[in-house]
């Protein structure tokens, strides 16, 4: 659903690739540090284990929704609001990346981080 295959010109992806900019627009649903370490390269367990991460963030977040407000910066123009999904699609994305770890991790598929 989220796949990165085929848009790139210069680069072979394929419909299982799954980049981890789609996760920058979803910070309601992650916090800084689970989403920094979406660009690190992962051996299987560590790819399970951030899947899961992942699927637990959705979860909290589908029963406890954050606040989404600007913050008083950007209310006054100061800072640029950061770009997001609504928060039910950040909710999908992110589960689709937990799932997508997961899967991979599971089939003893490390994971190389694509910059």
């Amino acid at each position: 659903k989220y796949s990165n295959g085929g848009i790139y010109d210069n680069y072979e992806v394929d419909e299982t690739s799954f980049r981890g900019d789609f996760l920058k627009g979803c910070g309601d649903v992650l916090d800084k540090q689970l989403l920094a370490v979406a660009w690190e390269h992962k051996l299987p367990d560590a790819a399970i284990e951030y899947g899961r991460a992942l699927l637990e963030a959705a979860n909290t977040a589908e029963l406890s929704p954050v606040d989404t407000h600007p913050g008083f910066l950007v209310r006054l123009g100061l800072v640029k609001a950061a770009e997001r999904f609504p928060l039910s699609e950040q909710i999908d994305i992110v589960r689709e990346a937990g799932r997508w770890y997961i899967f991979w991790g599971e089939r003893g598929h490390p994971i190389r981080a694509w910059f």
